[in-house]
C-alpha cells in the first residue's frame, strides 16, 4: 500500500461530463467543488463542530406509514415530479435512489435556470459517472447512491420524471437527498465541465476510500505501544497520553490464541469494554464492548471500512480523537478469561480550540420487550455532532418486516424530526432487505440471515449537528410494532466531554441471543463471511458448531470444511488429514465423497471441479458436452471434470422451474476459478451453435447485475459441503422477466485455462 505525506485536500479536482459540455473550466467556477470533495478526505474534520450543518430531503410517508414512495413536493409545469427544492447557498453531499428502472430520467435546475444543466438516465449518473467511480458512486443492494458534491449559489430544483404509471404504483420511486448550508464563503453552482486537475483530486479520493493509500498520519511507526494481560474482574488502565493532541488510529488486538474454546474466543468480545477517558473526566466518554466498537458485534468480523475494521487480529478505527489534556483508554474484563492485548496508537500533537469536539460513543441493547418502543441510537445533551452508527437486528417475527422501521432524528428540542428516513436498509445504502454482503468506506452490511442484519453507515459528508441536543432512534418496524433484539454503536462528538449514553449492564444481560434458524442457514452465514473475504471467521463459525453441536447430522462434512480451510491457510497436514478421510472404506458418507473429489482435483493440473447451485431446471455444458443437469435450491452439486490448456466455452441452459429463478456456476480449476458473474453472455433461444467457443455472442445481452444473498426466501437453508470459496466466488445469476415469461435462458461465458 502506498503511503501518502501529504494531504489530499493539496489537489486539485476531477471531472465529470454528465450532460455534455466540453468547454474547459475556470478554476474559479469549480473551486467550491474542490473543497467539497476535498472533505471526503478529510477525517479531522469529523471532529471539528463549526462544520456545515446536514439535511435531507425524502420520499418518506408524512402520516408515518410505510409508503415512503412517489411522494414528490408538487408537479412541475411540465409535469414532471418536483422532488427537491433547496435554497442556497449549500451542496448535495449524498444522492440515493432506489424504485424506478435504470433508464428513469432526472434533472438538475441551479439558481431559476430555465433550462437543466443536467438531463440524464439514473444508470449513466450513478453506475457509468466517469469522475466519481466506485465505491464514490454505487450500484448495488438494490439501489443507487453517489456522494458527488453537487453545490448550489442560489437554488436547485430536483426533477424527476413521473412514477408510479403501472398497476400497484409501480414503478416507485424512493429518494433520499443530503445536503448542507453554507453560511461563509463563495459557493459556484455545478458545472459539467472539469480540469484533469479535477480529475486527480477525485482519484486521490477513491484511492483513499478503498485503503490504496493510507492517510498521511499513518506513514509512519505507532507514536504509542502499550501492552496489558487483562484478569477477570479487573479494569485495567493503559498508560495516559499527555495532550494536547489528537489520536488518528487506534489499534488494538487480543492475543485470542491461549483460549481453547472456539466459543469463549468470540464471546470474550463482549466481555469486555472498552471505555476511553478525556482530560481526567471522571466518567468515560466511551463505553462500548470491545469488539463492538470496531464493528465485530458477537464475534469477530475481517472487513476494511474508512472508519472502522479489522485486520488480521488487529481492530482499528480512524476516527479522530482530540484532547486538551490527556486521553486514557481502560479495558475492564467482566469475563472469565484472561485476556492479554496490545493496543497500539498514531497521535500527533494538536492545537485545541472550540471548533474540536470529543469522540463520544455508546452501546445499547434493546429486547422483543420494548415492543411498541423505537430503538435509541443517541440522546445527548450539549453541543456536538452525530457522525455514525453500526445496528444488529434481529427479528422474532419470521419476517423482514423490522427493517420496514425508519430513522428518525430530532435535534435542539424541535417537536417534530428533522430527519425522516424511508426505511432502515435505506439509511444504510441499502434497498429491498439487501441483496449482498459487503464492507464499503461509508457503509455495509456485514451479516445477513433470516431474520438478522448487521450494518453500519458513517456520515463523512453529511454529518447531523446540533446546538443543544440530538435524540435518534430507529423504529421498531412500522409502528414500532415488530418484535425482535436490536444492538447499536452511535458515534458523536460534543464540545465537553460527558458521560457515554450507554446501558452495557452486567455480562448476563447481554448474552447473545440464540438465532432460531442459526443452525439451518449456519452454510449461508459461512457463505457471507468468504464473500467479504474473512475466511478465518467463516473456519471459527464451522468450530463453534462443532463444539456446541458435536453430534450434528452433517458433524463430517463440517469437519472436512474446517480442514479444507486449514489446507487453503497452507497447512499441509491438513491436507494429509482429507486424503486419510478419503480413504475411509466402502463408505457413501457425504464427506467421504466431497473428500475424495478434493483429493483426485489435487492429483493433476488437467483435474477440475464443476459445482452449480441453480433455483431453476438447469443444464450445465462444458465445450458442448452435458455435464451435469441441477435444479435444487438447497444444495450445490459438484462433478469431476477434466479441462486442457486452451479456451472454452461454460454454458447453461435454465428453464423457468420455480419462482425466483438463479443460476450459480463456479468451475474450479488449477489455474484458478471461472464463476458466474456480471459480465456473463445470456440470451432467451439463441441462434447457432453458441457452445463454439468463436461462436459471435455481441449481440446478446450481458448479466449486469446478480440476485441478492443465496439462497432467497422461503429457501433459507442451505446443505453443508466442504468445497471451500466455490460458492461465495460465484454469483446468482438471473434475467429480466424471467418470472413472468417462464421461459428458458441461455448463460454463456469463455475462459482460458493454462
Amino acid at each position: 500500500m502506498m503511503r501518502v505525506a501529504g494531504r489530499i485536500a493539496a489537489i486539485s479536482l476531477v471531472s465529470l461530463l454528465v450532460a455534455g459540455c466540453s468547454r474547459a473550466p475556470d478554476p474559479a467556477e469549480t473551486a467550491f467543488w474542490r473543497a467539497r470533495v476535498a472533505t471526503l478526505a478529510d477525517l479531522d474534520g469529523l471532529a471539528r463542530l463549526d462544520a456545515p450543518t446536514g439535511g435531507i430531503v425524502t420520499s418518506c410517508d408524512p402520516s408515518g406509514g410505510n409508503d415512503d414512495y412517489n411522494r414528490p413536493l408538487r408537479i412541475g409545469p411540465d409535469g414532471w415530479w418536483v422532488i427537491a427544492d433547496l435554497a442556497g447557498p449549500g451542496c448535495v453531499t449524498r444522492f440515493w435512489n432506489t424504485g424506478p428502472p435504470t433508464n428513469h430520467r432526472f434533472r438538475l435546475y441551479f439558481d431559476n435556470e430555465r433550462k437543466p444543466r443536467v438531463d440524464d438516465t439514473i444508470l449513466s449518473f450513478f453506475q457509468n459517472n466517469p469522475v466519481f467511480k466506485h465505491p464514490l458512486s454505487n450500484h448495488e443492494q438494490g439501489c443507487k447512491y453517489s456522494y458527488l458534491p453537487i453545490p448550489y449559489a442560489k437554488r436547485l430544483v430536483i426533477t424527476a420524471e413521473p412514477a408510479g404509471t403501472k398497476p400497484g404504483n409501480w414503478p416507485r420511486l424512493f429518494h433520499q437527498i443530503n445536503y448542507v448550508n453554507v453560511s461563509t464563503g463563495t459557493v459556484q453552482s455545478f458545472r459539467n465541465a472539469w480540469s484533469a486537475d479535477d480529475h486527480a483530486l477525485a482519484e486521490s479520493v477513491r484511492k483513499l476510500w478503498t485503503g490504496e493509500i493510507l492517510p498521511a498520519a499513518e506513514s509512519g511507526d505507532p507514536t504509542h505501544v502499550m501492552t496489558a494481560t487483562v484478569a477477570p474482574g479487573v479494569t485495567q488502565a493503559l498508560d495516559r497520553i499527555t495532550g494536547p493532541g489528537m489520536i488518528r488510529r487506534l489499534e488494538i488486538e487480543p492475543q485470542l490464541g491461549g483460549i481453547e474454546s472456539a466459543v469463549q474466543r468470540e464471546q470474550v468480545l463482549r466481555e469486555v469494554i472498552l471505555r476511553i477517558r478525556w482530560d481526567d473526566c471522571p466518567e468515560p466518554s466511551v463505553e462500548v464492548l470491545l469488539g463492538e466498537f470496531f464493528g465485530s458485534f458477537q464475534r469477530r468480523i475481517r472487513y476494511q471500512s474508512l472508519l472502522l475494521g479489522m485486520k488480521g487480529d488487529s481492530f482499528y478505527t480512524r476516527f479522530p480523537m482530540p484532547f486538551a489534556s490527556g486521553a486514557t483508554i481502560e479495558l475492564v474484563n467482566q469475563g472469565r478469561q484472561v485476556l492479554p492485548v496490545t493496543v497500539r496508537v498514531w497521535a500527533g500533537s494538536h492545537d485545541p480550540s472550540p471548533v474540536w469536539g470529543y469522540l463520544h460513543a455508546n452501546w445499547i441493547r434493546t429486547t422483543p420487550a420494548d415492543v411498541g418502543k423505537p430503538h435509541p441510537i443517541v440522546r445527548a445533551q450539549g453541543r456536538g455532532k452525530y457522525v455514525g452508527c453500526l445496528l444488529d437486528t434481529m427479528s422474532q417475527d419470521n419476517s423482514w418486516w423490522l427493517l420496514e422501521g425508519d430513522e428518525m432524528i430530532r435535534t435542539d428540542g424541535a417537536p417534530v424530526p428533522q430527519w425522516l428516513g424511508t426505511g432502515l436498509e435505506d439509511y444504510f445504502n441499502g434497498g429491498w432487505y439487501y441483496f449482498n454482503l459487503m464492507a464499503r468506506p461509508l457503509s455495509g452490511l456485514l451479516f445477513k440471515s433470516p431474520f438478522r442484519t448487521l450494518q453500519y453507515r458513517f456520515h463523512l459528508p453529511d454529518p447531523v449537528g446540533f446546538r443543544d441536543s440530538i435524540d435518534m432512534v430507529f423504529e421498531r418496524g412500522p409502528g414500532n410494532a415488530s418484535k425482535g433484539w436490536m444492538e447499536s454503536v452511535a458515534y458523536y462528538y460534543l464540545e465537553k466531554p460527558q458521560a457515554a449514553a450507554s446501558r452495557v449492564g452486567p455480562v448476563e444481560a447481554r448474552r447473545p441471543e440464540p438465532d432460531p434458524f442459526g443452525e439451518v442457514t449456519l452454510m449461508n452465514s459461512i457463505l457471507g463471511s468468504e464473500r467479504l473475504g474473512d475466511f478465518e471467521a467463516a473456519e471459527a463459525r464451522v468450530r463453534e458448531h462443532l463444539e456446541l453441536n458435536p453430534e450434528s447430522p452433517f458433524a463430517g462434512v463440517w469437519r472436512l470444511r474446517a480442514l479444507a480451510y486449514r489446507e487453503a491457510a497452507g497447512d499441509s497436514s491438513a491436507r494429509e488429514a482429507i486424503r486419510a478421510m478419503a480413504r475411509t472404506p466402502d463408505s457413501k458418507e457425504a464427506h467421504v465423497q466431497q473428500a475424495s473429489q478434493m483429493t483426485w482435483f489435487s492429483e493433476d493440473a488437467g483435474n477440475a471441479l464443476l459445482g452449480a447451485f441453480c433455483n431453476s431446471r438447469s443444464t450445465v455444458t462444458l465445450d458442448g458436452r452435458t455435464v451435469m443437469q441441477v435444479d435444487h435450491p438447497e444444495q450445490l452439486a459438484v462433478v469431476p471434470v477434466r479441462v486442457s490448456p486452451g479456451r472454452h466455452v461454460l454454458g447453461v441452459t435454465a428453464v423457468w422451474s420455480r419462482q425466483d429463478p438463479w443460476v450459480q456456476v463456479c468451475l474450479r480449476t488449477h489455474s484458478g476459478d471461472t464463476v458466474s458473474t456480471i459480465g456473463w453472455k445470456w440470451m432467451r433461444n439463441p441462434p447457432g451453435n453458441w457452445q463454439a467457443p468463436d461462436y459471435d455472442d455481441s449481440g446478446w445481452n450481458t448479466v449486469e447485475r446478480l440476485t441478492r444473498d443465496l439462497p432467497s426466501e422461503p429457501y433459507y437453508r442451505v446443505i453443508p459441503n466442504g468445497f471451500v470459496g466455490m460458492q461465495s466466488a460465484a454469483g446468482g445469476m438471473n434475467a429480466p422477466e424471467w418470472n413472468e415469461k417462464r421461459d428458458t435462458v441461455v448463460f454463456r461465458t469463455v475462459f482460458e485455462s493454462r
